[in-house]
């Protein structure tokens, strides 16, 4: 046991005894060791997961998920603290995107992005993948982009094959340009993408909307691919 967790496991064996919880158990999962309290064979109550990667999550557990309020530090030190609802805690991103966290005593931690649908989805949030794009990058040209384009026809410039050997010229300076711009950060931006499930989820909901004849704008806000309940806390 290194000094970390031995120094953990201690701080939390005197809060037990401060608390007059005079008993806990140790369970074995997967991907996990629970030490805290139990309730009929079950993590519940207030304990610790030690993770096979030396993360550690410490606080309430209910019935083997962690679930309300708890910290969550990862093998290279960051940290998720705040409210957890089974096993889920969320960062977000902008009025629409947030980050899931999810953290399991079986398989471990997930990171994935959701969004929220767009028209009759509006209320309901789907899985989207993050994109890397080059905010300075410069649209390929096409002949309809010429500028000698309208003497394409004259005597001079009636040699189709000259017109395209000008044209990829001038597009295979244009993607050297967007290659070098693409190689600074500062030029980069993250933008979230609908995955495929996420796309056929969304056509789905809207068919069986028109379907019912509803306008589609009273739903609960319950989540198309997951859980739609959002917590307040987040990475740190």
């Amino acid at each position: 046991m290194n000094f970390t967790k031995f120094f953990t496991v201690t701080l939390f064996i005197i809060f037990l005894s401060l608390t007059s919880i005079a008993y806990t158990e140790t369970l074995k999962f997967d991907s996990s060791t629970y030490e805290g309290e139990t309730k009929k064979g079950k993590a519940h109550g207030v304990g610790i997961f030690t993770f096979s990667d030396g993360s550690t999550y410490v606080g309430k557990v209910k019935r083997n998920k962690i679930h309300d309020k708890g910290k969550y530090t990862d093998a290279q030190g960051n940290v998720y603290e705040g409210k957890w609802k089974y096993g889920k805690i969320y960062e977000k991103i902008d009025n629409k995107t947030r980050m899931v966290f999810k953290l399991n005593a079986l398989t471990g931690s997930t990171t994935y992005f959701e969004k929220k649908g767009e028209d009759y989805n509006s209320s309901k949030w789907f899985e989207v993948e993050p994109i890397k794009i080059n905010k300075k990058k410069i649209k390929l040209k096409t002949i309809d982009d010429l500028d000698f384009f309208p003497i394409f026809m004259s005597e001079a410039y009636g040699d189709e094959e000259k017109i395209l050997e000008i044209l990829n010229l001038m597009n295979q300076k244009i993607i050297n340009e967007n290659f070098i711009t693409a190689r600074d950060p500062k030029n980069l931006k993250t933008i979230y993408q609908y995955t495929a499930k996420s796309k056929r989820e969304m056509a789905e909901n809207k068919l069986s909307v028109n379907s019912s004849g509803d306008d589609g704008h009273n739903n609960s806000g319950s989540m198309g691919s997951s859980s739609s309940s959002s917590s307040s806390g987040g990475a740190c």
